[in-house]
């Protein structure tokens, strides 16, 4: 039967290239390792979680399915019990961005060393990006995808050597993701129309006496006046 998955994890699926293995790092119920493996993209799949009780469940999904030769299931926080090289793909994906950073940093020889890298962070993604451009990774896809009432920006990034430095993005494509606004995504100007209306309600709101509260609202404002822009004259 084949595994059903929500729009966000269609599109973190559609993200990964290829392979002969990958590992899902907080894996839940290993949905999206069972369907990469039904849709023939990837060959064996390492499905990775701290907790029992998901782990148990994915366990069960995995047998139903007929998997478990192809799907190891193992404990693990982040990729403590992962070794570098152990898998080509790392999938990261239904946690914040400062989660996913340190998971990355705890073990960066692992990660510079996996062929591509899937990210779906939820929160601080303008701080993950200007992380991963610092340790020298670089962004090869992204996407942006509305599911459920909920928006969510997803990339692939792949370690280059001697990369560090050399990209620069500006604050709008911290903000936003510079490849979407480089390739003018067809749902990014509807987020961003969105996410200017709610900051101006906001800030029409606000007590005189949040002065940085403030300060950052106009900050990101003028980010998304500028990634508008830019959005507007690549057309």
């Amino acid at each position: 039967m084949a595994v059903r998955l929500s729009r966000r994890m269609q599109a973190l699926a559609a993200l990964v290239e290829p392979c002969q293995s990958l590992a899902d790092v907080g894996c839940d119920h290993a949905y999206l390792s069972l369907a990469l493996l039904e849709s023939g993209r990837v060959k064996r799949a390492l499905a990775m979680d701290i907790r029992p009780g998901p782990l148990k469940r994915a366990r069960e999904h995995i047998a139903a399915e007929g998997m478990a030769d192809r799907i190891e299931v193992r404990c693990s926080n982040g990729l403590a019990s992962y070794h570098p090289g152990e898998t080509e793909a790392i999938l990261i994906s239904g946690m914040g961005g400062g989660l996913i950073r340190d998971i990355l940093e705890a073990d960066l020889p692992s990660a510079r060393e996996a062929g591509q890298i899937i990210l779906g962070a939820q929160s601080d993604l303008p701080m993950l990006r200007a992380w991963l451009l610092d340790r020298g990774f670089v962004t090869q896809a992204q996407d942006l995808v509305e599911d459920g009432g909920k928006w969510y920006f997803l990339a692939r990034v792949r370690y280059q050597e001697g990369s560090r430095g050399d990209c620069f993005w500006t604050p709008e494509e911290l903000a936003y993701g510079k490849l979407l606004i480089e390739n003018r995504h067809p749902l990014l100007e509807v987020y961003l129309r969105r996410e200017e209306a709610m900051l101006k309600s906001i800030l029409a709101a606000l007590p005189q006496g949040k002065v940085r509260r403030r300060e950052e609202i106009l900050e990101r404002l003028k980010q998304n006046r500028r990634a508008r822009l830019r959005i507007s004259e690549e057309k």
